[in-house]
């Protein structure tokens, strides 16, 4: 195989990422996280609610918001994202759409 070099350069871009899932390998980690969010003054809850609107408002142009949900099929956890734009009008259409696409696979 020939590889060729090229002067384009990927680097990481907050107006490309719908979400970041977490996906915990260390199950202690699990309750850190947790343990840590729920000791959030309201003002510590308020900053970081803040921050995540902030990164996610220049996300996309069009989407009002981004429906996530997780769920187990067999021993695998699947994750599902689905950005508010027409037809996608509320939860109810984020999980129609989801389940079409996932049919046309």
């Amino acid at each position: 195989m020939k590889v060729n070099s090229t002067t384009i350069d990927f680097r990481p871009n907050v107006s490309r990422v719908l979400n970041r899932p977490f996906i915990p390998t260390d199950p202690g980690r699990v309750s850190r996280v947790i343990n840590r969010v729920l000791s959030f003054t309201e003002a510590e809850a308020e900053a970081q609610l803040a921050s995540l609107r902030t990164e996610f408002d220049a996300g996309h142009p069009k989407a009002k918001r981004c429906y996530a949900w997780s769920f187990t099929e067999g021993k695998q956890t699947r994750f599902v994202t689905v950005l508010e734009i027409p037809p996608v009008e509320s939860a109810q259409t984020a999980v129609r759409a989801a389940i079409a696409s996932e049919a046309k696979k």
